[in-house]
């Protein structure tokens, strides 16, 4: 709020005049307004009681946001899982023709499968990448319409798939590429 004080009156009434904060009562009212609101806000902290039963639980809380970064999050528009296989030929046969995934891209040693809407899972040849192969500690775990089905239909192709097991309230199974890569196939309560 800007409020225009008359310079001569202010000399007139001398230092520590009260005309250097004189507010328009209209102005007075609406600060006084918002003074007790805030006194009466801050005045609520610590006054309430914790609701038990009524809210959901929150088991993750909000992460706090690295210091000094005022940019919104990295908005990923798509994800595309890479594999480095020693097995070329024979990763790139088993995703293309035994799951059945479309070739989205392909040259002489790398290959994309498009997976599902922008998930997308590439094969290399281990030969030809500067990254060393690894089938440790990874896992391709994905959301199907049926797990049931889709076990069947492995097995019918000569695919070792495990039974099918509860995890986590849904009903999994799991087969290996021919390069070692962990595949899990998952359905909520099927």
């Amino acid at each position: 709020m800007v409020v225009d004080v008359d310079p001569v009156a202010a000399d007139v009434l001398g230092p520590g005049s009260d005309a250097l904060f004189a507010v328009p009562h209209a102005a007075s009212s609406a600060i006084s307004v918002m003074v007790m609101m805030v006194v009466r806000l801050l005045m609520t902290f610590g006054r309430h009681r914790r609701r038990v039963g009524s809210r959901p639980l929150r088991f993750i809380g909000r992460r706090a946001r690295t210091k000094g970064v005022d940019e919104p999050p990295i908005r990923v528009e798509r994800a595309n899982t890479i594999l480095y296989c020693e097995r070329w030929r024979e990763c790139v046969e088993f995703y293309g023709n035994t799951l059945g995934f479309a070739v989205s891209f392909e040259n002489e040693w790398f290959v994309e499968f498009s997976v599902a809407g922008t998930a997308m899972l590439s094969v290399a040849d281990a030969r030809r990448a500067t990254i060393a192969p690894s089938a440790a500690g990874i896992t391709l775990a994905w959301h199907v319409e049926s797990v049931t089905e889709a076990r069947a239909r492995l097995v019918g192709l000569g695919v070792a798939v495990t039974p099918l097991a509860r995890r986590w309230g849904s009903t999994v199974c799991y087969c290996h590429d021919p390069d070692g890569h962990r595949i899990e196939l998952w359905t909520p309560g099927d």
